[in-house]
């Protein structure tokens, strides 16, 4: 039997193994999870896109790993059970909009998991939660058997949407039941009575679901078979991984207690994602994706900031607005935990992305084939922005001789051009241009993202004065993500910005933090925003997507090495400097003498940050 898979473990005997090469399996019962190799790991699959299958079988048999497949035979017939979920055909569940239905809801999400052992940790090893719509009454699919799938753990809150939003991250990674009850302090329990933990009333509930969240998953990080190179932080705690890979959830939070601790929550590799989620019954369906995303999630709270505070008025006339844009109501969010942040909730955020859950539904719509080309359109409709519009599309071409991009290059759109445009399957559209109240300004008049019947166009760049809302529309019209401004902007600070993004989006960054790094370029970077799920990456990479800071030092250069992604929580990378492997959130602190950062900078393409100034690291490779 071959399967096609990227990534393949075996399960049984206590242990866990990557099936990447051939070995003999003795008797006993084995679970072989894959993941398909259908569809590449560009960020914007659809939640089952690339499916995870599972072979449950007796031994003796042999397994067999190659790159791109996993093969079991046998030496007589053997019965197998074999499932999977379908490309796009995740079950749903349907609940009643109350605290009790979204109690069961999170206990179906937390029911999803296939693997049971700290494997679990490894993304590959989590299968995308059932999707929740909210309906009359309660519905779970047979498939999804709650009671059978959970962990023996049992978590009470109560009854508000408030502490089930924020304990929901929690529950899905430990499988827990939850349920709600006239409570004040939350409770997560054991059935055997191995576990029991009381927390503090909200809002401090929220931090102790976080830390709680973060400490467990780190320990099993270390417990599973491909443990990084990490200090022996079980050993000290008289902690086995071997024995650890053997237990139940329940029973490894029991011994996991002597280590939990300020301790253990200060050699924490940093979080990737946060998430400030409104608790309302219109959020309740994005809930199935921040699983996924094994974001945290926080209750909303910022501050207002006033228009003044973001653009100075006396420069006005030198800004792009040649008409009236659009008022946005910006606010400055508390951050929680985490690299990325998302702000589900009312405001245009600082430093987070705002996303809906239209956005996450729309990574539905942009399933692709490993072979099918990405494609970019470039849209100029300013003239007095031609060479913004030269520089990108270079970017994107030039990039194109190591990923498929077709680029297309378009001036002067009319609105019923840049409607058809925005309509045709497309991965990103780079629009440089005006904007203003009544939309997108064309040669014809105006396109607001509103009057677009459907978008197709899964990412884009509105690179346009004030085109914050236009694009929360266009999201709304079937796009997944998008950078846009928040209020006017200069000419020569929109080229700066717009060529930097255009560079590290095609270098496999997110939206998100593409964006992030390219708005250093200028003074007034908190001019722009994210808008979407800013997660998303619009084309694969070979390597990882990090930053390097440089510093002179007396003995050589001082180098910090942070990889930058949103979608890798428990893998592990390899730092280009010592070869050790590390988990993602850990960032490498070194010094190196010239000649070997020269090497190192010249066989990359990374954004480097020297002496507080931007760079690309084979543009610096000579000047160190």
């Amino acid at each position: 039997m071959t399967i096609p898979a990227t990534t393949a473990r075996v399960h049984g005997e206590g242990t866990t193994r990557l099936a990447d090469h051939s070995f003999p399996l003795s008797d006993g019962s084995y679970r072989l999870s894959c993941r398909s190799s259908s569809t590449p790991d560009c960020g914007a699959r659809p939640p089952d896109a690339a499916p995870t299958v599972v072979i449950q079988f007796q031994g003796p048999a042999t397994v067999e790993g190659t790159d791109e497949t996993v093969q079991i035979s046998f030496d007589q017939p053997r019965t197998v059970t074999i499932y999977a979920h379908p490309n796009g055909a995740l079950p749903t569940v349907t609940i009643p909009p109350t605290p009790d239905g979204l109690a069961a809801g999170l206990s179906a999400m937390a029911a999803a998991h296939h693997c049971r052992g700290p494997a679990r940790s490894h993304p590959d090893e989590r299968s995308h939660p059932p999707l929740v719509d909210v309906g009359a009454s309660l519905a779970v699919p047979e498939k999804l058997d709650v009671e059978a799938d959970t962990s023996a753990l049992t978590v009470t809150v109560p009854e508000s949407l408030d502490a089930l939003f924020v304990v929901a991250p929690l529950a899905y990674y430990l499988g827990a039941t939850v349920t709600v009850a006239n409570v004040e302090r939350p409770r997560l329990v054991a059935d055997t009575g191995a576990y029991e933990r009381t927390f503090s009333p909200l809002p401090g509930f929220q931090y102790e679901c976080a830390s709680l969240l973060r400490q467990v998953f780190y320990l099993d990080c270390l417990a599973r078979e491909d443990t990084p190179a990490e200090p022996p932080l079980l050993a000290k705690h008289d902690l086995d991984a071997a024995r650890l890979r053997e237990l139940t959830v329940a029973e490894r939070l029991e011994r996991y207690e002597s280590a939990f601790g300020e301790r253990l929550r200060q050699r924490l590799p940093e979080w990737h994602l946060s998430t400030s989620a409104s608790p309302t019954v219109e959020h309740v369906p994005a809930l199935p994706y921040l699983l996924d995303d094994m974001s945290l999630v926080y209750l909303p709270s910022a501050s207002s900031i006033e228009s003044a505070d973001l653009l100075d008025r006396a420069l006005s006339d030198a800004y792009r607005a040649a008409g009236g844009i659009e008022a946005v109501d910006v606010v400055e969010p508390e951050l929680g935990a985490g690299s990325s942040h998302a702000w589900l909730a009312d405001g245009a955020p600082l430093d987070a992305f705002k996303t809906t859950t239209s956005a996450y539904r729309n990574r539905h719509r942009y399933d692709r084939q490993p072979d099918d080309p990405f494609s970019v359109t470039v849209v100029l409709n300013d003239e007095s922005m031609a060479a913004e519009h030269t520089a990108v599309a270079e970017i994107y071409r030039e990039r194109a001789t190591d990923v498929p991009i077709d680029v297309s290059v378009e001036q002067g759109l009319r609105t019923d051009e840049l409607t058809a445009v925005l309509g045709e399957r497309n991965d990103f559209l780079h629009y440089i241009g005006h904007c203003e109240a009544s939309g997108l300004r064309c040669p014809d008049g105006h396109l607001s993202m509103a009057d677009v019947p459907e978008s197709r166009t899964r990412t884009f760049f509105l690179n346009a004065c004030g085109s914050y809302r236009e694009g929360l529309r266009l999201v709304e019209q079937g796009s997944l993500a998008g950078a846009v401004t928040l209020t006017a902007v200069l000419n020569e600070q929109a080229a700066k910005v717009g060529t930097a993004f255009a560079r590290l989006l095609v270098h496999g960054f997110s939206i998100e933090g593409a964006l992030r790094l390219a708005r250093r370029r200028v003074l007034m970077g908190k001019d722009y925003a994210v808008v979407g799920d800013g997660t998303d990456s619009l084309v694969p990479t070979r390597g990882q997507p990090a930053l390097l800071r440089l510093s002179d030092q007396p003995d050589g250069y001082h180098v910090t090495y942070e990889p930058v992604s949103a979608k890798t929580t428990g893998r592990r990378y390899e730092c280009p400097f010592d070869g050790d492997a590390r988990l993602y959130g850990r960032t490498v602190e070194t010094t190196v003498q010239a000649d070997e950062l020269a090497s190192i900078l010249d066989g990359t393409s990374l954004p480097v940050v020297y002496d507080g100034a931007f760079h690309w690291s084979n543009d610096l490779a000579n000047r160190v």
